[in-house]
């Protein structure tokens, strides 16, 4: 096997890998045959590896007198600037962050379920049958299982 195959083989595995790992922070259970894929364990397993090695350790940091005086002062500084900033700025900025990173959590789960359809499999859902129908009807019905879907989590991660 060439070694370009084996990448190819390897970065298969991997996304397949990452793919699981975002639906387990979303307490959805991946698929049994992406679980089941070559390699794809494998990369799991080296993937929690490198987790546990990466781990930040604590670190005891030693200034001179003069270097502590420094940091002190410039901490001062940063959070004089950021006290004069009005307090209404800074709460839309907080909510425009939050936004932000509400619509990108969407896109990459949208774009996870569009790839991925067997991942929406819930025993919970609470679509009505009308609904569904109507998506059935109009040619739409994976866009409205993963709109559902995606507005579920949501709310269910914004609950907790």
């Amino acid at each position: 096997m060439d070694l370009v195959h084996k990448a190819a083989l390897f970065g298969a595995a991997d996304e397949k890998a990452s793919y699981i790992e975002i639906l387990r922070l979303f307490d959805v259970e991946p698929p049994m045959e992406m679980l089941l894929a070559p390699g794809v364990a494998r990369r799991l397993r080296e993937r929690e590896i490198i987790k546990m090695v990466e781990k930040p350790e604590e670190r005891i940091l030693k200034l001179k007198e003069y270097d502590f005086n420094f940091l002190k002062v410039s901490v001062q500084r940063r959070k004089e600037m950021v006290t004069s900033i009005p307090r209404l700025s800074r709460e839309q900025g907080i909510i425009f962050m939050a936004v932000l990173l509400e619509g990108f959590v969407q896109g990459v789960l949208e774009t996870l379920f569009t790839s991925l359809p067997d991942a929406l499999k819930s025993k919970k859902s609470t679509l009505k049958d009308e609904q569904l129908v109507e998506a059935i009807v109009n040619g739409n019905a994976l866009d409205v299982l993963i709109n559902h879907r995606i507005r579920q989590l949501m709310s269910e991660s914004s609950d907790s």
